[in-house]
């Protein structure tokens, strides 16, 4: 079966599912939906023909119906048309003959000079038409360079994406070679703490091989010495010992040849003369004499004998020594094969140090490879990093220059108020104050505004607490025009104080000393009144103070550089210099004042006497219970992590105790009457009250400020004089004042654009003689304190001042300095 679709004349498709048919077919079975017969055309939309009414219709080929009258109807209306067209075409070429002839005519009336005019018409109009041509050429090449902008700023756009790419990549490749060279750092320094081993080892081998030397040359020599002395000795004792033998053998011979003298002797005379005493008492004596000589030669064996023991020893002490040599020779042949073995061992060593300094080297060599390409990568990545730092700081400016600001078109001080009025003549209700003086120390502030162009001044101020000043302070406060604070929300006040005293202090805070003062300070408050709440705090003061220290150094720096152009500078202006103070806030006035809003019927009973304790307490014991509380809450979380049912009990116990705890350890002062009434509560209710007065100090218990700081001014009193008004030189709509001084301070506010790379600004110049008061500070992000007036201010003194009349401002002071205005 073959699928036929037919588009019929309302726009829908018939589908005919049969092997063979033809138009006549197709009327046969649904030509009730089909105009007549008579009048019906099938038209082939691929070829776009006619198809015969009993053509055989093929499949897949769209075919469409169409409604002969249609036709017929168009045929009509587009004859109607032309002959319609055909008579208009008709009447306007009668007109335009007619207009043809009355220009003809009129050509022919027209005069020479007016064909002349005419002609000239009709040069300008070529001429504008040429230089219409050359604006649209002109068009056409600004454009052209538009798109080539364009595609240059979409290339640039790739490459520093490229660039990007290219830098993490780069970066990637350098944290390798970084830790590559890391590594040959690490193997670098432990061949090196091998060598120093090994050379400490030799070094120690060879302090070890001369001593070892040393001793055995000792040795040598003692041993040497030894058998010298042995050998002396030897001989000494051969030749004592042969004398006495000799001297005894000698005596022992002349014993016996006198004893067998004796003998034959006595035997003669005994035999010649036996009777006689006399020859009796002759041989008695020849008898001693002989009982003598034996005794003799008993005492000469013994000599002899301990003779031969003395020789005996003698020997054993030679043959002691003996030993001693041949333990000595034993030792330095010991000594000698330790030698030879250390020897050994540096040698080995020495190898192990010349194959260590091969690779050494190699390592030297391989470093310097990766150095030298370390180098280059670091070379690259600096670039990248300055092409990136340029795009960013680009980026960041445009930021800053986006962000949204409250610019003030008019900013009005209290001093002026002050100056004006001379309020300070008189000093009206006035409260005793005691306040600690700050000295400042802002040696670093000169290289954070010219050299380093940090916008955070304040964190190169040091202070230190050297002073008490005793005064009293107007209860009455000076404020600025209300119309213009109502305008931008912006509120600057001072209050006047009236020194009588100041205590100096020495390192310990303990006062050294006290002096009468007359000094008047003026103690302001300036502040936007959405962020009312930062006021009185120390960084706060100090943001508000770092305008006048910036305002001097820029003042001191044109100075001197006008002195260095040989410039004579005839003013002696400077800012007043900011001072800082501090006063002691007291708790005890603070919860006065806060339980005075709390309704009495939600207190606890015992809360009553909690109030009366604080009550009778002095400020500074106030204070105390103030951080006794805070104390209580930090100990309250350690305690907690003890275990759940511990904690418990000792928090509850500590609650309960409380009030009394803190009576016990205060100076000075003792509330037993109150503790003896708090006594009687119940524990419960005890626990209510101090529960109650957590909860009330819970915005309060963790920011209480103890300390409130201000800064302010010293007035000089020498410019206060009838002849010095208050002068406002610039700032706001006012244009520069046309006076020396006004040129000299407009040179000034246009000097602190330029010298700071436009990252600050001195505007707003306003004070009373040679003083200046209060000078606006603008920086480049608008974010110093809150009178910066950003980037806005800066722009409109710098362009005021280039527009202004040179005649005017101080455009000689700029000229001697080689400033370049644009």
């Amino acid at each position: 079966m073959n699928k036929i679709c037919i588009r019929l004349p309302d726009g829908n498709i018939h589908v005919i599912e049969t092997q063979k048919t033809s138009l006549r077919n197709c009327f046969l079975s649904f030509g009730h939906h089909l105009p007549p017969y008579e009048v019906s055309l099938l038209l082939n939309e691929n070829t776009n023909t006619l198809v015969g009414k009993n053509e055989e219709l093929k499949a897949d080929v769209p075919y469409k119906i169409i409604d002969g009258r249609e036709l017929i109807k168009c045929y009509n209306t587009l004859k109607d048309r032309n002959t319609k067209n055909d008579k208009l075409i008709l009447e306007f070429q009668q007109q335009l003959e007619v207009l043809q002839q009355k220009l003809n005519d009129q050509q022919l009336a027209i005069s020479k000079e007016e064909k002349q005019k005419f002609e000239d018409f009709q040069n300008k109009y070529l001429q504008l038409e040429f230089q219409f041509n050359n604006q649209i050429e002109k068009n056409q090449k600004l454009q052209q360079e538009y798109d080539y902008t364009k595609q240059q700023q979409q290339v640039q756009k790739q490459e520093l994406e490229k660039l990007q790419n290219q830098f993490e990549n780069d970066k990637k490749q350098i944290e390798k070679v970084k830790k590559k060279y890391q590594q040959y750092k690490v193997q670098m320094k432990e061949t090196m703490e091998e060598k120093s081993k090994y050379e400490s080892k030799i070094t120690a081998l060879e302090k070890d091989v001369q001593y070892i030397s040393l001793k055995i040359t000792e040795r040598e020599s003692q041993i040497k010495k030894l058998e010298d002395e042995l050998t002396k000795e030897k001989e000494e004792n051969k030749t004592l010992v042969q004398q006495l033998l000799n001297k005894e053998a000698e005596r022992l011979k002349e014993a016996e040849a006198r004893h067998q003298l004796y003998v034959q002797q006595n035997q003669a005379q005994f035999m010649r003369s036996t009777g006689s005493l006399v020859a009796m008492q002759q041989i008695q004596d020849n008898l001693n004499q002989d009982i003598q000589i034996q005794q003799d030669l008993l005492n000469s064996d013994q000599r002899i004998k301990s003779y031969e023991d003395q020789v005996e020893q003698l020997r054993k002490q030679i043959s002691n020594q003996d030993d001693t040599i041949q333990k000595a020779n034993q030792d330095s042949k010991k000594l000698k094969q330790q030698k030879e073995e250390l020897e050994l061992k540096i040698l080995q060593m020495e190898k192990e140090i010349s194959e260590q300094e091969i690779r050494l080297k190699n390592l030297n060599k391989l470093i310097d490879a990766e150095d030298s390409e370390f180098i280059k990568m670091q070379g690259k990545v600096e670039q990248v990093e300055a092409d990136l730092y340029n795009n960013y700081k680009y980026r960041l400016m445009r930021i800053v220059e986006l962000i949204p600001r409250t610019y003030r078109d008019q900013v009005e001080f209290a001093v002026e108020e002050l100056f004006d009025k001379k309020l300070y003549l008189n000093k009206g209700q006035v409260t005793n104050q005691t306040y600690k003086f700050y000295l400042l120390d802002y040696a670093k502030v000169k290289d954070i505004i010219f050299k380093e162009n940090n916008l955070d001044i304040k964190q190169s101020i040091i202070t230190s607490y050297k002073f008490n000043i005793h005064g009293q302070l107007t209860s009455k406060k000076i404020v600025a025009d209300q119309q213009i604070q109502d305008k931008s929300e912006l509120v600057d006040s001072l209050q006047l104080y009236y020194a009588t005293s100041i205590d100096h202090l020495s390192g310990e805070l303990t006062k050294i000393k006290s002096e009468k003062s007359d000094k008047i300070y003026i103690i302001k408050e300036t502040y936007i009144t959405q962020s009312k709440e930062n006021l009185g705090s120390y960084e706060y003061a100090l943001d508000q103070l770092s305008r006048s220290i910036a305002a001097q150094i820029i003042l001191n720096q044109f100075v001197e550089d006008l002195k260095q152009k040989n410039i004579n500078v005839p003013f002696q202006f400077s800012f007043a210099q900011p001072a800082l103070f501090s006063n002691s806030t007291h708790f005890k006035q603070y919860f006065i004042e806060l339980t005075k809003k709390q309704p009495q019927e939600q207190q606890p009973k015992a809360f009553s006497l909690i109030k009366q304790f604080l009550e009778q307490l002095t400020d500074d014991n106030s204070n105390e219970f103030y951080s006794s509380l805070r104390e209580y809450q930090l100990q309250k979380k350690t305690v907690q992590g003890q275990g759940t049912q511990q904690a418990s009990e000792l928090d509850m116990q500590d609650q309960i105790d409380f009030l009394q705890n803190f009576n016990n350890i205060l100076p000075n002062q003792n509330c037993e009457d109150i503790i003896k009434k708090y006594k009687q509560f119940s524990n419960e209710e005890k626990v209510k009250a101090f529960k109650y007065l957590l909860e009330l100090l819970s915005d309060t218990c963790d920011d209480f400020p103890l300390e409130k700081y201000f800064y302010g001014y010293e007035l000089k009193l020498s410019d206060l004089q009838d002849a010095n008004v208050f002068r406002k030189y610039n700032g706001g709509n006012m244009n520069f004042e046309a006076s020396e001084e006004g040129k000299f301070l407009s040179a000034l506010s246009y000097y602190s654009i330029k010298k700071t790379h436009s990252q600050f600004c001195v505007s707003h110049i306003q004070g009373i003689g040679n003083q200046l008061y209060d000078p606006m500070i603008s920086s480049y992000d608008g974010f110093l304190n809150c009178l910066d007036q950003g980037i806005n201010e800066i722009r409109r003194i710098e362009s005021s001042f280039e527009s202004c009349d040179p005649q005017n401002i101080g455009y000689k002071y700029i000229k001697a300095l080689d400033i370049t205005m644009q």
